[in-house]
Parts: structure tokens; sequence; C-alpha cells
């Protein structure tokens, strides 16, 4: 009798060890899901703000006509505004992704470019804004975000010039896979 009731336990204990085994791969899943989401969300709303007609615009401007750091006392109240687009859209992607909101990996990666090339061209603006206003944080996270990007090519570009440099490998006969 007691052998009988210590089978039907351990035999209900492992069904609910399986349930419950099912059930946290399922919750998984659904967390995973719902991350996906909310990065897409996010991303969306980055995109937005970073390709908006305005910024772009702005984008535009001041990678090619502020592209010269030293100039920035020659800057007119327009280009200076120009400018605080380009500052004030980066920094709110990066407050996204310093959030949790984005993987900054991502922001870093798609528009690394235009990170690396625009954050030294509006420092002397950055700077001169910090002091005047006695406001170091002020955007501290396109800063951020652009010292991320700095730090090398984004991710999906590693990838890219190493298919590349495969490539070359294989058309130059080295190494060619059989």
């Amino acid at each position: 009798m007691l052998v009988k009731y210590c089978s039907r336990v351990f035999a209900l204990q492992l069904v609910s060890t399986a349930i419950l085994i099912v059930t946290l791969v399922i919750v998984g899943r659904q967390v995973a899901e719902g991350r996906r989401a909310a990065y897409s969300t996010a991303y969306a709303v980055v995109r937005e703000i970073l390709q908006s007609p305005e910024t772009r615009a702005a984008r535009r401007h001041v990678l090619t006509q502020l592209d010269d750091p030293k100039k920035f006392d020659e800057w007119s109240t327009d280009d200076k505004q120009i400018a605080e687009i380009v500052c004030q859209s980066y920094d709110d992607a990066a407050i996204m992704c310093r959030r949790g909101m984005l993987p900054a990996d991502v922001v870093a990666d798609s528009w690394g470019d235009s990170l690396r090339r625009s954050w030294p061209i509006v420092l002397p603006l950055v700077v001169a804004y910090r002091e005047k206003r006695e406001a170091p944080e002020l955007w501290d996270d396109f800063e951020w975000m652009a010292e991320l990007a700095a730090l090398s090519p984004g991710p999906s570009m590693g990838r890219l010039q190493r298919c590349r440099n495969k490539v070359g490998d294989w058309i130059g006969g080295s190494d060619r896979p059989r």
C-alpha cells in the first residue's frame, strides 16, 4: 500500500515537473518575444527621431557646412540651432539606449558613421553650452553614444568586413572552400 502511494506521488511529481518545465520554456519564449517587440518599438521611435527630414537636413548641414571644428567662432546663430537639433536627436536616441529600451549597439552600428563624424564637429558647441549653463550633463548621452560608436565599427560591419575578406581570399585562390 505504501509502495503504491509512493509510486503515485512520484508519478505526480514527475508530471508536475514536466508541466513546470514546459511552462517555463513557454514563459521564457514569451519574455523573449516581448523583449523583441519592445526593442522593435523602440527602434521605430529612434528611427523616427534620427531619420526625420528635419534631423537629416540638420546632420547634412553639420557634416558638410560645419565640418571644421576650428571655425566654431564663425558659426552663425542658425548654424548653432541646426547643430542643436543634431545634438538633441542623438541625445534622445542615446537616452533610450542607456535606459535599456534598445541595445546601444543597434544605434552605434546603424548610425555609427554619422555619430563618429558629427561629435567632433559639435563638440565646441557642447563645451560652450555646458560651461555657459553650468550643465555638464548637457548632451552627455550623445557623447556616450559617440564614444561607443568610435570604439570600433559596429558588430555587423565587422562581420561584413570578415565576409568580404574571406570572399577576397577565395577569389584570390587561397583558402577556397571545396
